[in-house]
């Protein structure tokens, strides 16, 4: 197998926070909304310029709440769906939750509603950041790598950027 050796290198420290979250779609600003609210210095990544993960990214509005008998997921989601539904850029499709697709979001109001309660919860987000490694670094805390600089001392890291959601706690 061939190997490329990395000499070592000096990368600037941008942030220290409590918990680093990468990836803004709705799993991932939940999670940053739930930990800013909590009290914990909270840092989102996301590698577009903006929030909504597929809702925003590729349009796709439409959301699946139900196992076509009842409501299966609520909390944040259901908080996002009624401030949604109050500014006429959500509706909830007249035979739920008997159906599998159970809201459908105007995209544009989607977008401006993720900024909205990122902001309100004050959750730090960098746009255009694409994640790397997790390293560990003289005092033990993990720092997330990141390609032009480090955010340490963090204590919890989500990751949400996949189907898995992978959650590693320090």
């Amino acid at each position: 197998m061939l190997e490329i050796v990395i000499p070592e290198q000096r990368v600037p420290v941008l942030k220290e926070c409590d918990v680093l979250v990468c990836g803004a779609g709705p799993a991932g600003i939940a999670a940053a909304v739930v930990a800013a609210r909590a009290g914990l210095k909270t840092l989102l990544v996301e590698r577009w310029f903006f929030a909504g993960g597929m809702g925003t990214a590729s349009l796709l509005g439409t959301f699946h709440t139900s196992d076509r008998g009842k409501e299966v997921i609520q909390g944040f989601m259901r908080e996002m769906f009624e401030r949604g539904m109050r500014r006429g850029w959500c509706r909830q499709y007249p035979n739920y939750p008997m159906s599998h697709e159970t809201h459908e979001f105007d995209i544009e109001g989607l977008q401006i509603l993720c900024e909205e309660i990122l902001a309100e919860a004050k959750v730090e987000v960098l746009y255009t950041m694409v994640a790397g490694d997790i390293l560990f670094a003289g005092d033990s805390y993990p720092v997330g790598l990141f390609f032009s600089f480090i955010v340490r001392r963090i204590y919890c890291i989500l990751d949400t950027r996949h189907k898995e959601e992978k959650q590693k706690w320090i």
